[in-house]
Parts: structure tokens; sequence; C-alpha cells
């Protein structure tokens, strides 16, 4: 079976959207079709809150839906049912996360993997960064293997970032340099030398000629890809370690070392930065952060997955006073988990409008991958299988599979159970 090439253009996305949308009044006249509208009004509330950004409605919430449709864009009628979805719905959070096995393991790296990250809309495309130096682009769906390495950091690789298109990487490492990466080839054909290291780098989810990163002597950068050129800098209070933008692109959420949040009001018009709020979330160095809109009750609530060194993770509301347009951040629940020393990252998974409950998933220095459900921090999955602190976790665009590194250098691919995909 060969992978499904998904549309990278814009204008291609709008053509699947509007396949979509032509054919909901064929749809919901049908009775067994309940399930598509209220997938479509979800999008549409999340669209408005997202500022026409048909993209961000594309990839995040009707991907299995999507997938559904294609494979039957050719069929005179459709009717859509939990069968045939790529993640049916079950009875229990546990039964929609049980897991086959392994799909594969990956050792070629000699040092611990600091970063893994699935190519946008593709489920057979990863990224592994490693402290030897290397970053190894690798098929994980399809006939398992390592395709191409890039080499060219003089150090360990901190953080990396795809493009939209999947066709450029960019990436930060103990060196103290920027690269980019021409991932068809495997050349580096940009470097940038900074002042300090970069720990966190990520493209601009609107424009991926600007990418910002994040450093440790507390500068958060906005860099021109075309030219290298630094376009804007802000000073912040302290080392800098993890960078997350919301969906709109106008909010950036900064974690550094001391246990703060940093809310960053970014105008992209003129690529002014302003600091909005400062909070201390905790004492000690924070890892990761990740940020999610949720539909409760047709509400949209967005959430941060603050990982940190005092072995918590937590999950802060996101709120936006109306009137005062004041942003606060509030904690919803902590949740324990084996962090007090490694740079360890967690994620949210990916698809959360087909079920009731949803979940994150961590890493932890037991060796372990921990799957949570985020509405009440129980434990609902453990996956037992490496030998170090499990150091990133990152999931495939539907699911189907979930890839965790450890310290030791090794990258588990898991795969989901037939029964739960």
């Amino acid at each position: 079976e060969k992978p499904q090439v998904w549309p990278k253009r814009k204008s291609d996305l709008l053509k699947v959207k509007n396949k979509i949308i032509a054919q909901d009044i064929r749809y919901h006249q049908a009775s067994e079709n309940n399930q598509y509208v209220s997938w479509r009004q979800n999008l549409l509330q999340i669209k408005i809150a997202s500022q026409n950004n048909e993209r961000f409605a594309l990839r995040v919430n009707y991907l299995a839906l999507r997938e559904s449709l294609l494979k039957k864009k050719h069929t005179p009628s459709i009717e859509i049912k939990k069968t045939e979805l790529a993640h049916p719905l079950k009875s229990t959070l546990q039964e929609a996360y049980a897991f086959a096995g392994m799909q594969t393991i990956f050792t070629f790296h000699s040092q611990p993997v600091t970063r893994i990250k699935f190519a946008h809309e593709d489920k057979d495309l990863l990224g592994v960064a490693s402290l030897d130096g290397i970053i190894s682009i690798c098929h994980a769906f399809y006939q398992p293997q390592r395709i191409r390495t890039l080499q060219g950091h003089e150090a360990g690789v901190l953080d990396f970032d795809w493009s939209m298109s999947n066709e450029i990487i960019i990436s930060t490492g103990l060196d103290s340099n920027i690269l980019v990466w021409d991932v068809r080839n495997g050349k580096c054909i940009r470097r940038i030398t900074e002042d300090s290291i970069c720990d966190s780098i990520l493209f601009y989810p609107h424009n991926n000629n600007l990418f910002f990163v994040a450093n440790r002597k507390g500068y958060l950068i906005i860099y021109n890809l075309s030219t290298g050129k630094s376009i804007k800098r802000l000073l912040l209070s302290a080392p800098l370690q993890s960078l997350e933008f919301n969906y709109n692109g106008s909010i950036i959420f900064v974690g550094d070392k001391n246990g703060a949040v940093h809310v960053i009001e970014y105008v992209s018009e003129s690529f002014s930065l302003r600091l909005l709020i400062k909070q201390n979330i905790t004492k000690k160095p924070i890892t990761s952060i990740q940020y999610k809109v949720w539909l409760t009750n047709k509400e949209i609530s967005p959430l941060l997955l603050v990982s940190s060194c005092d072995s918590h993770l937590r999950l802060i509301s996101v709120n936006k006073d109306v009137k005062t347009k004041v942003i606060r951040l509030l904690l919803q629940r902590q949740i324990k988990c084996q962090i007090t020393k490694d740079p360890i990252r967690s994620s949210f998974c990916p698809l959360i409008s087909q079920r009731e409950g949803a979940c994150l998933v961590t890493g932890a220095e037991d060796g372990n991958v921990y799957l949570f459900k985020r509405e009440n921090g129980v434990c609902i999955n453990t996956l037992l299988g490496h030998s170090g602190s499990v150091l990133d976790v990152s999931w495939n665009y539907d699911e189907s599979l979930l890839a965790s590194a450890d310290k030791t250098g090794v990258v588990i691919i898991w795969k989901r159970s037939s029964d739960a995909t």
C-alpha cells in the first residue's frame, strides 16, 4: 500500500474542504449522519474563534472525517458510521488507547534522543534529533527504516521543527548554531550562529518564512528564513526553554528555567512583541508547553499542558476577559509524574472531537510512557519498554502510531491495536 499524499498548499486544502461542504445538503438529510452535522458545527465554531484560520480547522478537527470522505469520494452517496472512522468511538478511553505492541525500534543514535516529531499531515514520516549531532529522517508506518541523515551540527541537537510543506527543517543545538535543512536531499542550506544556546525553535504557523527561537540569555528572537537575519528581539527575565503559539499566531507562550510562563502578544504586520503577563507556575524549569483548544458544552476552552521538573504536569486554562482583553492563566489540574531533572516533554493526544473525554501522553524518568485522562488525571495506560528516561513523545496525525524516545538513544514506535484504530 502506497502512502497517501495529502495536499500541502492552502489552495488545495480549500478544494478538499469545498468538496466536503458541497455534500452537506445530501448528508444532513440522512438520519445516520447526526455525528457529521455535530462535527461541522464544532468546526465552524473553532474556525470563527481562530480568526478564519482554515488550515487549523482542516488539520486539527476533521482529519478522520476527511480521510473517510476522500476514500469514498467517487461513491454516489456517503453514509458516515462509527465503524467507518479511523478511530471509532469506544466505551472507555482504556479501549480507545489500547496498543497492539511495538511497530519497530530504532537504535541508530548513540546519544540521548532529545526530540522526535512526525511531519505535518503525514502518518509515516518521522524526524529524530539526538545529542550525537544528527537528525534522522525515518519511515515509521510503511516499511520502517531510516531514509536520510542531516549532519551539520558540531554538537548535540536540542530541538527542530518541520515546515508546513515538510520540505524544510530548522534545528538548533548545543553549538549555538541554527541550521536550515532541505529534507529532500539532506543538505544544509543555511547556517546561523547565535551568541547563546537556543533550547527551542518553531516556525511561525501562518508564515513559514519566519521562525522563532528562545535562548539561554533570555531572548525571544524572530528570524527571517530567506535572509537568515533576525528581525526582532525581546529580552525576558530568565533562560528560556520552551515555546508554543496559539492557533492564530497572535499569542506566544514561553516557559523559562525559573518556572515562569510568559504570555507575549505578537503583531505580524509590524513584527512587534509585547509581554502581556508573566506568571510563576513552579520554582523548577519548565520543559515543554503545548496549547490546545477544546470544545466543551459548545464553549471554546483553550488549555496549556505544561511539563516541569517538579514531578508534575499542569493543565492551565487560558482565559481572556471579553471587556478588558486581559489574559489570565488559571491552574485547572496537576498530575504527578516522575520528572525531576531531565527535559521531558508531554503532549495532548491530537484527535479530540471523536470521543467523550480526551487524553495526554508523557514520558518519565522511570522509563515508562504514561497516558492520562485530561478530565481527572487518571492514568489509563502505561507503555513499558524503554531502559532510560523517556525524553519525548509524538503522535502521528491520525493517532495510528505513537513514537517515544529515551536517554539511551532508542526510539520505539508503538502501534495502536486494530480494535482501537
